[in-house]
């Protein structure tokens, strides 16, 4: 009897010293993946993948929370928070890892993916509404924002970004949301408060050890796939009826009328508008100094000089300087902050929608197109309401975006980086 608790007892303090070093060598192997095809294999052997890059200070606890999570949905979730891959290049790596991952590993389900430096991107077929759990997703995140007294309001790992949309999505208040204007969060005002004091959810300003090395992140979620969709999206948005949801089953025949309307301003109204952006781009640039980010500041100066070269031309080269001058302003603050987050985006199908806050996927034959939309297009389409886009002329003319140009091309800027020196580059080869 006692040697056989003797042996008991050796076993169990066996089991203390070497579990830990057993975790370790674990957590290692994990964080040694680099490759698509290794974060694959491992999400088919676990379907929670978080490498200490992206696990803010606390990878075996991000692990454990959202594995609970994840086990509280009826349907599968894949979970990857992941370094840069060394076999996958993309401008929108998070996006390009998410898709990749999906038609490797085969799973259906949602899917939620970071890679460090990018933004979040969720996926999924039909066991969940991206586009409804995105808009969720968004006012859950504003409300954080005003629970941290307004402050960094983009500075947020993607360790909590993943929490909140896996939270959102086992809430039951989730399955009755519908977004309009002043929607009630999903989440409880105290577990939003919280997320918000999580120290896990809270990027640090030093690079030591096991935290997400990233900055600015957005709540924006998904990405755009730049210039090379652009002939897939006029395509896609040529005819109204042609439009197509990720979610097949849930494809319309036919978009229902227009749900809601922008009025544009006169040519008058515009030059007016397009005119004071542009001063005050030029006054801020004067008083900015020495910035923090001096290469976003230059971001801002070419916006500038692209938005005042414009301001002589027709209506859609006004809008294009406003938004130009718009930009700019955003990439003078972003220029002064320490960690200066995503650039502003506006809505691709008008920007006078203003900025953009998620995208919307299109089934195009065998292609898929993202395309930034603001909160009402989103909810509109997701609604299967024709949502309003900027016309050339009149809503009987074509849509800008069927026109050509440079404004055709860069989205007004939602679909390119550098956009001021995009538009300068298209005027000189025009001279």
């Amino acid at each position: 009897m006692r040697t056989r608790a003797l042996a008991g007892a050796f076993a169990a303090l066996l089991g203390i010293l070497i579990g830990p070093l057993a975790f370790s060598a674990a957590a290692a192997d994990v964080d040694g993946l680099h490759t698509v095809d290794q974060y694959a294999a491992a999400l088919r052997s676990d379907p929670i993948l978080v490498q200490q890059v992206v696990g803010a200070g606390d990878t075996a606890g991000a692990r454990t929370r959202l594995a609970a999570l994840a086990a509280k949905l009826p349907y599968p979730v894949h979970i990857a928070l992941v370094g840069a891959p060394d076999d996958l290049q993309s401008s929108e790596l998070s996006s390009a890892v998410a898709s990749s991952l999906r038609r490797k590993v085969g799973t259906k389900g949602l899917w939620i993916v970071a890679v460090a430096g990018g933004t979040l991107d969720i996926q999924s077929d039909s066991s969940v509404d991206p586009t409804q759990l995105s808009l969720a997703y968004y006012d859950v995140m504003r409300a954080i924002t005003k629970a941290r007294g307004g402050k960094d309001y983009s500075r947020t790992t993607s360790v909590l970004d993943a929490e909140v949309v896996l939270r959102i999505a086992t809430s039951p208040g989730f399955a009755n949301y519908s977004w309009h204007e002043g929607a009630a969060p999903v989440l409880s005002h105290a577990e939003i408060e919280k997320l918000a004091d999580a120290s896990y959810g809270k990027v640090r300003s030093s690079h030591d050890g096991d935290y997400e090395s990233h900055v600015g992140k957005h709540w924006m979620l998904g990405t755009v796939t730049g210039l090379g969709v652009l002939l897939l999206v006029q395509q896609c948005l040529r005819g109204w009826p042609g439009w197509r949801r990720r979610r097949d089953e849930e494809r319309p025949d036919r978009l229902a009328g227009l749900r809601h309307a922008t009025k544009h301003p006169s040519m008058d109204e515009l030059h007016t508008q397009a005119g004071k952006a542009a001063t005050e781009l030029a006054t801020a640039l004067a008083a900015a100094g020495d910035p923090r980010h001096p290469e976003i500041l230059e971001d801002a100066t070419s916006a500038r000089e692209a938005a005042e070269a414009e301001l002589d031309g027709h209506y859609l080269d006004l809008v294009g300087a406003l938004v130009l001058a718009r930009t700019g302003l955003a990439d003078v603050r972003r220029a002064a902050a320490e960690s200066p987050g995503p650039r502003y985006r506006c809505c691709y199908l008008d920007p006078f929608h203003g900025e953009a806050v998620t995208v919307m996927g299109w089934n195009l034959g065998n292609g898929t197109v993202d395309i930034p939309v603001c909160r009402q297009c989103a909810e509109d389409i997701g609604r299967r309401l024709r949502p309003q886009v900027l016309h050339v002329d009149d809503d009987d003319s074509p849509a800008y975006f069927e026109r050509g140009g440079v404004w055709a091309r860069t989205g007004y800027g939602s679909l390119v980086e550098h956009f001021g020196a995009v538009v300068l580059a298209d005027r000189a080869e025009r001279r």
